[in-house]
C-alpha cells in the first residue's frame, strides 16, 4: 500500500534524509536512554542476533576471495601511505632481548643469586641485567650480563655502577 508519506519520501529523498538527521540530532539524549534500556532488557536476544550475524556474514566474508583481495589491497595502500607508522610499529614489535638459553646460563653462572643484594631465587624474582646498559652502548654478551632481582634492577635503571 502506497501512502502519501511514502510517495513524498520517494520524490524528495534529500529533504527526508535531512529531516531525519535533524530529528536524530535533537533527540540524541532520549535515544541514548532508550537504547540503554532496550539493551538491558534484550541482552540475550541481541547476543543471539550478533552470533547469527557473525555466522552468516563474517564467516562467509573471510572465505570470499574478492573480499580477501580487497582487504590485502587496503593493507598495501595503508602501508604505502603510512610508511613511517608502519616502520615504527615493526621496530617496536621486533623481538629483542636475551634468549632463554643465554638467560638460564647467566642465572646458572651466578648461582641464581642477585649480584647487588645477594638474595636467592625462590624469595625474589630474578632478571638478567646489563652491567653497561644498552642505552650507554653495552652489548648483550655473557661478560656484560649479570643476575639481579627485580627491585635492584629497577633501582639501578640505566645507570653505570662501579
Amino acid at each position: 500500500m502506497d501512502t502519501p508519506q511514502k510517495r513524498y519520501a520517494q520524490r524528495n529523498p534529500e529533504k527526508v534524509k535531512k529531516w531525519q538527521r535533524e530529528w536524530r540530532e535533537s533527540h540524541k539524549e532520549e535515544r541514548a536512554i532508550y537504547l540503554k534500556k532496550y539493551k538491558k532488557v534484550n541482552r540475550e536476544k541481541l547476543k543471539e542476533k550478533e552470533h547469527e550475524y557473525h555466522k552468516k556474514y563474517i564467516a562467509r566474508k573471510k572465505l570470499d576471495p574478492i573480499w580477501v583481495e580487497k582487504r590485502r589491497e587496503y593493507r598495501r595502500k595503508y602501508r604505502k601511505e603510512n610508511t613511517e607508522i608502519v616502520r615504527m610499529w615493526r621496530k617496536s614489535n621486533k623481538k629483542r632481548g636475551i634468549s632463554c638459553k643465554l638467560r638460564f646460563e647467566i642465572f646458572k653462572r651466578d648461582n641464581f643469586t642477585c649480584f647487588y643484594c645477594g638474595r636467592k631465587a625462590p624469595a625474589v624474582v630474578l632478571q638478567v641485567d646489563h652491567k653497561i646498559p644498552k642505552s650507554k652502548g653495552g652489548k648483550t654478551a655473557k661478560e656484560n650480563l649479570i643476575t639481579s632481582c627485580f627491585e635492584c634492577n629497577i633501582g639501578k635503571s640505566d645507570n653505570l655502577l662501579n
